[in-house]
């Protein structure tokens, strides 16, 4: 399929016009947007100047887009390697992502030990490939090793209750 390129790729009145239709569909990291605008085929200039009127305006944010993923990527019970990297690959500063994840207060073993229960609704016993799999599982999820050895020990022994689910 062949991309249609904006009639003008500098009118500054049509980036902004697609820019807020994206924004209105989600938050986006300021890199996210100049992307996205620029693979449309606008000028990268003028694509950074609408942004800067968008952001004066306050409909981007960086920070509110940092703490809606963090939300949203804790709600689908991901980890903080994950979750870290995806937010430096969309242009947010590490020391950003930082404050947020304490802001946050997560507790990421609560976190791991819940994606684990609910995945693998039993413990993996002497199964040494099994228990294999469920780490793998958890690291693909972005969790530390310190939580994958904690939630897996919590199900393996039990101790975790899992009634006290997060969500």
């Amino acid at each position: 399929m062949v991309k249609r390129q904006p009639p003008e790729p500098a009118d500054e009145k049509e980036i902004e016009l697609r820019a807020v239709n994206l924004l209105s569909r989600r938050e986006h990291s300021k890199v996210e947007l100049q992307r996205k605008m620029e693979q449309r085929g606008f000028d990268s200039k003028a694509v950074a100047r609408v942004i800067e009127l968008l952001i004066e305006r306050n409909w981007q944010s960086d920070e509110r887009f940092t703490g809606s993923y963090i939300r949203h990527r804790i709600m689908q019970r991901q980890g903080p390697i994950k979750i870290r990297a995806e937010l430096t690959m969309r242009g947010i500063q590490s020391d950003d992502i930082e404050r947020h994840f304490e802001e946050e207060q997560v507790d990421w073993f609560a976190l791991a030990a819940e994606a684990l229960q609910r995945k693998f609704r039993v413990p993996a016993g002497d199964d040494r490939k099994e228990y294999a799999r469920r780490q793998r599982f958890l690291a693909s999820r972005g969790f530390t090793m310190e939580h994958i050895r904690r939630a897996m020990s919590a199900m393996e022994s039990g101790e975790h209750d899992w009634n006290d689910a997060m969500f």
